[in-house]
């Protein structure tokens, strides 16, 4: 009956780790995806800014292609 308390313990301690280690990946991960949409706004920007230099678009056109930029 002890050996399997014991059992049931390092599962449950196991268990906790796991939760403890998904926890910090989800804060990382978090991390990542803000860090990746701003550098896809900064992207956007200088797209943007290219298109207008280049004229690439007439205003109707920009705005169908990027909106309220």
């Amino acid at each position: 009956m002890e050996q399997r308390v014991d059992r049931v313990e390092q599962r449950q301690d196991r268990l906790e780790d796991i939760v403890a280690t998904m926890g910090e990946l989800l804060i990382e991960t978090r991390e990542m995806v803000v860090e990746m949409r701003r550098e896809n706004r900064q992207t956007r920007r200088i797209w943007i800014a290219i298109a207008r230099k280049q004229e690439l678009f007439d205003d109707d056109e920009f705005q169908d292609v990027f909106g309220d930029e």
